[in-house]
């Protein structure tokens, strides 16, 4: 006799499988995706690869040095001789000078470009100087041994006064100073007469005393403005 289930019940057959662990076969599997996929990320970062070391031999990185050093000397100095041309060719140049150095020299600046007594300048002894841009270049790049360096004692008009006794005066002042011969001893001509004179007038020229240079110190000059290049910084 078969065994009915009691009236108004029905048996449903259960659909649910379980795993071997016990859990509910779907649900299981998904929780152990979610495991592996959480041990186990698909971005997770791998281990860094020994990067390659590169090295210079130390000759190399000498001369890579040095020429770093030398391309900014020779930058360096190019602006330096920039910066001394635009000097040189309006306010002051260094006048290369074979007997007495290197003299610093800046143009004269005095009211109407008259000098005033007791002024040091520096001379050409040879003849007139130019106050255009080219004569400044040559003056400060061309060395020379004609130059000297003076003190102003009158000029450039007035009375100049030399007699044979070797008395010299200006404007009726008698000056502590002689007149040398034509030729100093460096054989350079000198802008000086070659005989006394009397009574001359000054005709835009100057009478000065050597300091040092292509003179003979202590003795007294006339030179023509024009063989004057500028005023010496920090001489006489």
């Amino acid at each position: 006799m078969t065994n009915l289930p009691p009236s108004g019940l029905r048996t449903v057959p259960s659909r649910a499988r379980k795993s071997s662990s016990g859990v509910p076969g779907g649900f299981g599997s998904a929780l152990k995706a979610g495991v592996e996929n959480v041990s186990k990320p698909d971005d997770a970062p791998k281990a860094p690869k020994k990067q390659p070391q590169i090295r210079i031999a130390r000759q190399t990185y000498n001369s890579l040095i040095a020429t770093k050093i030398l391309r900014y000397a020779f930058v360096s100095f190019l602006g330096f001789m920039l910066l001394y041309l635009c000097f040189a060719v309006t306010i002051m140049r260094v006048v290369p000078s074979v007997s007495i150095g290197p003299v610093l020299t800046k143009n004269i600046t005095f009211p109407g470009g008259l000098i005033p007594e007791g002024t040091t300048v520096l001379v050409d002894v040879t003849g007139p100087q130019g106050s255009e841009m080219l004569d400044y270049l040559r003056q400060a790049f061309v060395p020379t041994n004609t130059v000297a360096v003076m003190k102003v004692h009158g000029g450039p008009w007035g009375t100049f006064n030399w007699q044979e006794s070797g008395v010299v005066s200006y404007d009726g002042k008698i000056l502590d100073m002689t007149i040398p011969a034509r030729v100093n001893d460096d054989g350079v001509v000198l802008d000086v007469p070659a005989t006394p004179r009397g009574d001359t007038k000054l005709e835009n020229e100057y009478l000065m005393t050597c300091v040092e240079g292509a003179c003979v110190p202590g003795q007294g000059y006339v030179f023509k403005a024009l063989n004057i290049m500028g005023q010496p910084i920090g001489r006489g």
